[in-house]
């Protein structure tokens, strides 16, 4: 007693049910992949410092927290005199001179358990495992980063004389980033 019509629509149906299906599986899976990059791109934004791609206060402390840094040596680095480099340069080649430095930071410590972080302003902190002889590393990078130039507008080089101090302390086992801080900042302003 069914309807002749019957059969094809129910596989009609079916067929209309599973392209339907098919359709939001691969909608939402779209979705939930643009969801992750998203998410990836606002962690990251929310650990790197915008201006020059170091990690910023909050990223140094998350790899700090994620990691066993044991006996630390931690470097608290200020561009001496900056405000002159800024009135006498403009702020933006300010900022470029921050990038050359952060750039030419990144270079010198390739491949070694290191840190590198913009603290703020013209600040860095850098965080070094269980290296040896940090005043002689210290007064190399002083060297390297004395060297840092940067394009004015006109198209010439010119090299921005200014030099870094640096506070070395040492991070003991359990010791938090704060306490390690205060010891680097005493060292810094003695620099």
């Amino acid at each position: 007693g069914y309807h002749p019509d019957l059969k094809s629509r129910i596989v009609y149906s079916f067929v209309l049910i599973s392209f339907l299906s098919t359709i939001y599986e691969y909608i939402s899976s779209r979705f939930n992949k643009s969801l992750q990059q998203l998410s990836i791109k606002l962690e990251q934004a929310a650990t790197t410092d915008p201006l020059t791609g170091l990690l910023n206060r909050r990223g140094l402390e998350q790899h700090l927290l994620a990691e066993e840094w044991l006996m630390s040596n931690v470097w608290l680095m200020d561009v001496d005199f900056f405000k002159r480099i800024n009135d006498e340069f403009g702020h933006d080649l300010g900022d470029e001179y921050l990038k050359a430095l952060a750039d030419t930071m990144s270079t010198f410590f390739q491949g070694k358990p290191v840190l590198i972080s913009r603290w703020g302003g013209e600040e860095f902190l850098i965080v070094l495992n269980n290296m040896d002889d940090q005043s002689e590393l210290a007064n190399k990078l002083r060297e390297v980063l004395g060297l840092a130039s940067v394009r004015v507008s006109d198209g010439q080089r010119k090299s921005i004389s200014s030099s870094v101090s640096i506070g070395v302390t040492i991070m003991r086992a359990g010791e938090s980033i704060t306490t390690a801080l205060g010891r680097a900042d005493k060292a810094l302003y003695q620099a």
